[in-house]
């Protein structure tokens, strides 16, 4: 289920001659190769060898895979074991669905979901759109929309039509417009 590989740097040495030590990425085994047999043939005792400091490890299938760099073998095998008694005890929580949703969705869904439940839901919903827009404005790219909401620029739709019977729930603009005439007559 797991697979952990060396991916520590190849080095080349000789005897008695740092200045010859040269060192090749993991990538390179050929190159450390042949850079090794040409010392060799100049009749150097040139050595070949990996390190132990960079380990990587890979786990899973399909999508719940995971891969991770340990600096040394025990430590990358003491990982792979906790890893699999978590997923044995179903400790294990995954978190790579999640780290693939932007706040800016977050955000939107937000205003498509929780938005309507509230009392004070057209001035959040503007100031959440706003901070969209100024956040996309910055980056330099047009603010995808979901369906349904909508835009700065476009008004809100009233809650309830005009013609909606008595007792309905009423568009806050409306609301707002009737409260303001209440005071005047009260003042008058």
């Amino acid at each position: 289920m797991a697979s952990i590989t060396n991916h520590s740097r190849y080095t080349v040495t000789v005897t008695r001659r740092p200045d010859l030590t040269k060192s090749f990425p993991h990538t390179a085994k050929g190159r450390a190769n042949e850079y090794c047999e040409s010392l060799r043939r100049q009749g150097l005792k040139a050595r070949l060898s990996q390190g132990n400091d960079a380990w990587l490890v890979r786990m899973g299938s399909g999508r719940q895979r995971r891969s991770f760099l340990a600096r040394s073998f025990d430590e990358a095998q003491h990982t792979v074991n906790e890893i699999e008694a978590q997923r044995a005890r179903g400790l294990m929580i995954d978190y790579t669905v999640a780290r693939k949703i932007t706040f800016a969705e977050l955000v939107q869904r937000y205003i498509d979901e929780e938005c309507p439940r509230h009392k004070g839901c057209a001035v959040e919903r503007y100031t959440l759109n706003s901070f969209l827009d100024d956040a996309y404005e910055t980056v330099g790219r047009p603010r995808p929309l979901s369906p349904g909401t909508p835009h700065l620029s476009a008004p809100a739709p009233p809650a309830t039509a005009p013609h909606a019977a008595p007792g309905a729930r009423m568009a806050p603009q409306e609301s707002r417009r009737r409260a303001a005439e209440g005071h005047r007559r009260l003042r008058q």
